[in-house]
């Protein structure tokens, strides 16, 4: 690796990118289906003077659509064939509920590319149409400079250009994978956020554990990660990648589970594992008792990085990604990770 690309370990991502969509052109029109946090700020993008793409904002709740009415470009309505009728790419934005999306991606059109921001699902469980690839982003849309595009197995090259061709006019770094649940990073971050849970589970103290991770060069914490994820996301994250994958189980005794049970889903309810201030968000005082149990931090470490590094290493086995590069570049801007610092295959690049 050239020093410069250990500077910005992007590059290579939107080399791969570029070539990948130069025969192709962006989209004028996108429908976005759904209207919560991503879709609004898939939506967000778009139409940011920027990318200056025209986007059909589609929810069944009207009540959803009120938050994008003042967006310049932002077209709203409760009709699907409304949303989709002069789009040339159709992002789907649905909760994460696999039954859900593969319905609303059926009624599309197949004259049109259809990408999928689904965070753990195999894009080819829910469409085996060759206009359909994945296109994750993630939280918040607008911050975040990673995009997922995932290659399923019936994802033609045309369609993989248009999505690269669309990640990069919104100014976002493109990461080219192929399809399994939970693509790259989210393959790696629900087991950390699962085996997390196992620990408050067992008694741990969040609150130390978020101390020890940030000590370690981690932007936040896992609770306070979870509360920005939102814990009903969280659940059906886990819950999905329990299905997909049979070495990873959810704790019987789940305390995030208990939270999605209470509707404390975290900062978008104001409170999760901490409170947050209403107005500017800042993160306030613990809201779950916190148990007492208190491991060194290198124990602490060790014990939620393992995972991780488990599923890096089937990662590159089954293909996924080419490289340990582009691991580090995923977990580097998609999670917030320093880049090779905390990064964990650096030794082997």
């Amino acid at each position: 690796m050239t020093q410069d690309n250990k500077e910005k370990p992007y590059l290579p991502l939107i080399d791969k990118a570029e070539k990948l969509s130069a025969d192709y052109v962006t989209p004028s029109t996108v429908a976005v289906l759904g209207a919560g946090t991503m879709g609004l700020g898939i939506a967000s993008v778009l139409t940011s003077t920027r990318c200056g793409i025209r986007v059909n904002l589609y929810d069944i709740d009207e009540g959803q659509l009120e938050s994008a009415k003042g967006m310049d470009g932002v077209r709203t309505t409760t009709y699907l064939s409304e949303a989709i009728k002069d789009a040339h790419l159709v992002i789907e934005a649905v909760p994460e509920v696999l039954s859900l999306k593969k319905e609303i991606v059926a009624e599309c059109s197949d004259d049109k590319f259809i990408a999928t921001n689904t965070s753990t699902f195999k894009v080819q469980d829910i469409s085996s149409s060759s206009n359909f690839g994945g296109m994750h982003f993630f939280n918040p849309v607008q911050r975040m400079p990673l995009v997922e595009i995932v290659v399923g197995e019936f994802t033609s090259e045309e369609t993989v250009g248009v999505l690269c061709k669309t990640a990069i006019a919104m100014d976002k770094i493109p990461l080219v994978c192929n399809d399994c649940s939970g693509f790259v990073v989210n393959r790696m971050l629900m087991p950390y956020l699962i085996e997390f849970d196992k620990m408050i589970s067992e008694g741990h103290n969040f609150v130390h554990i978020d101390t020890v991770m940030k000590n370690n060069g981690w932007p936040m914490g896992p609770a306070e990660l979870c509360d920005l994820v939102g814990l009903d996301v969280i659940y059906h994250g886990s819950k999905s990648m329990e299905n997909a994958y049979d070495h990873i189980s959810v704790s019987k005794e789940s305390k995030c589970y208990e939270l999605y049970k209470n509707k404390t889903l975290g900062r978008k309810t104001h409170g999760g594992f901490y409170s947050y201030d209403d107005v500017t968000g800042r993160r306030l005082l613990p809201l779950v008792k916190a148990g007492d149990i208190k491991e060194l931090p290198v124990e602490i470490k060790d014990r939620l990085i393992s995972p991780m590094l488990s599923e890096a290493s089937m990662l590159l086995t089954e293909n996924i990604v080419e490289s340990p590069a582009e691991i580090n570049a995923a977990l580097t801007l998609g999670a917030g990770l320093p880049p090779f610092t905390e990064s964990l295959l650096q030794t082997h690049i």
